[in-house]
């Protein structure tokens, strides 16, 4: 019995080039994503741009990954506090503290020390 049939589909959007979709009003591509030029003949589909994920075909379809708040997966090192940006994050000492920078194992790493 068979209940699920994998399906692969290739296609694009029109038949212009990314630059001439973005250059006309009804590009398809929402905010916060990327044209894409397709890989068999012309036309384009989209992607959520970097640090972001969602649906690129709706106007506000893509949505900014807040990397500070993925499970198990915090992106700075102990004792710094992760700070989301659109489309990123930064990396910063909590308040009263600066980062230093020193030397551990012949590479220069940072480390959040407190100010007295």
């Amino acid at each position: 019995e068979v209940n699920d049939i994998p399906v692969v589909l290739d296609w694009a959007i029109g038949n212009v080039s990314c630059q001439e979709a973005r250059e006309r009003a009804d590009c398809i591509c929402g905010s916060d994503s990327d044209c894409i030029h397709s890989t068999f003949g012309t036309g384009y589909r989209c992607n959520c741009s970097q640090g972001y994920r969602g649906n690129p075909y709706l106007p506000s379809g893509c949505q900014d990954i807040d990397e500070c708040e993925e499970l198990n997966n915090n992106p700075c090192q102990s004792g710094y506090r992760c700070i989301n940006t659109p489309g990123n994050y930064t990396c910063d000492c909590p308040p009263g503290h600066d980062s230093i920078e020193v030397i551990k194992d012949g590479e220069i790493k940072y480390e959040c020390k407190r100010i007295y």
